[in-house]
C-alpha cells in the first residue's frame, strides 16, 4: 500500500525533521497552536516548532479520521507525547490545514497540552 502524502508529512513532524517538514508548507505559512500567538512564515514556524520540540522527548500522531474538502484537510487524531522525564501522555487533537496547491498555507492545531506538561 502506498504511503499517503500526509503520513509522510506527519512522519517528518514525529521525527523532528524540520527541513523536510517545511517543504510541505508555503513560504507565508501561518501556524496557530491552540491559544498561542500564530507563527507566520517559515522562519517563525521553524523557531516555534524548534522550541516546542525541545520541550518534549518525542511525539507520534495517530489518525482517527481524515476529512477532505476543497482546499482543506481536517485530521482527527490522538498524539502521544513523550515527556522529558520519561512517561508518554496521549491527548486528543484536531488539526485543520488549508492548502495552496500542494502545500499548507494555514495550519491550526486544537488540543490541550496541560497533561503533557503537568507534573507526573
Amino acid at each position: 500500500m502506498k504511503r499517503l502524502w500526509y503520513e509522510e508529512m506527519f512522519d517528518h513532524i514525529d521525527n523532528k525533521r524540520m527541513d523536510e517538514f517545511l517543504a510541505f508548507v508555503t513560504d507565508d505559512i501561518k501556524l496557530t497552536f491552540g491559544n498561542q500567538p500564530s507563527a507566520t512564515g517559515k522562519d517563525q514556524v521553524r523557531a516555534a516548532l524548534t522550541a516546542f520540540w525541545q520541550s518534549i522527548e518525542g511525539l507520534k500522531h495517530h489518525f482517527v479520521n481524515v476529512f477532505e474538502s476543497t482546499g482543506h484537510f481536517i485530521f482527527e487524531e490522538t498524539v502521544s507525547y513523550t515527556r522529558m522525564d520519561g512517561p508518554t501522555v496521549t491527548v486528543p487533537c484536531v488539526t485543520v490545514i488549508q492548502f495552496d496547491g500542494e502545500r499548507a498555507r494555514d495550519w491550526r492545531i486544537y488540543t490541550d497540552l496541560t497533561p503533557v506538561f503537568s507534573p507526573g
